[in-house]
């Protein structure tokens, strides 16, 4: 007697499940990697208000080649890669047409973008891994206006794009030599990270209604 075929709806069921699963385990893989990188930073204690999260993955810090806090950065970008793109892939099904494939092209602006900032050391090329940072934020941004009012409701996206726009605040003011880097522009980089990791968890909980 032939057995019947799984439903799409069985297999995106099943599909959707694991992807659940894989946010959680890379979501925690990052943050442990990250967390260990700072503990074993050479050089002494590394500050979150003071550096950059990228200060972690450069290949030479205080005259060490190939730190292991390089390694565990590369790690803790990968598994952010993974978090982030296994979670919008599953908010989905929330959005269809345009804001379908919109949301598609948000999703692999970020996870290139996130990637390459873990491929490409900032002092080996600043250029590329700033090309990384760049598209690692379009795509975010992307999938936020793609996913407004149907995941999160627009009072997130409110939040969101106001902690970027003081980040990016903080940025020009530096640049114009009007406020110095640290701790502003540092601290407003882990506000907008950990912005965006309370999104993502927020999204799992309302695409798993």
């Amino acid at each position: 007697m032939p057995i019947a075929p799984l439903n799409d709806f069985e297999i995106d069921g099943f599909s959707d499940r694991a992807l659940r699963r894989c946010v959680i385990v890379s979501g925690c893989l990052a943050a442990l990697s990250f967390g260990a990188a700072m503990a074993v930073f050479p050089g002494g204690a590394y500050n979150p208000a003071m550096r950059m999260l990228s200060a972690l993955g450069r290949s030479v810090i205080a005259g060490e080649k190939w730190p292991l806090c390089h390694h565990l950065f590369v790690l803790g970008m990968a598994a952010s890669a993974f978090a982030s793109a296994s979670a919008f892939w599953v908010c989905r099904n929330l959005v269809s047409g345009a804001r379908r494939k919109i949301l598609y092209c948000g999703v692999a602006f970020n996870f290139v973008g996130l990637l390459t900032i873990a491929a490409v050391p900032e002092n080996v090329s600043m250029f590329y891994h700033n090309v990384g940072c760049h598209l690692a934020a379009a795509g975010g941004c992307v999938c936020l206006f793609a996913l407004n009012g149907n995941a999160s409701g627009r009072g997130w996206t409110c939040l969101l794009l106001s902690v970027f726009s003081f980040f990016s605040l903080a940025i020009v003011l530096h640049a114009l030599k009007v406020i110095p880097f640290s701790p502003a522009v540092p601290s407003m980089q882990k506000v907008v990270i950990l912005s965006f990791a309370a999104w993502i968890i927020r999204i799992q909980q309302k695409s798993n209604v």
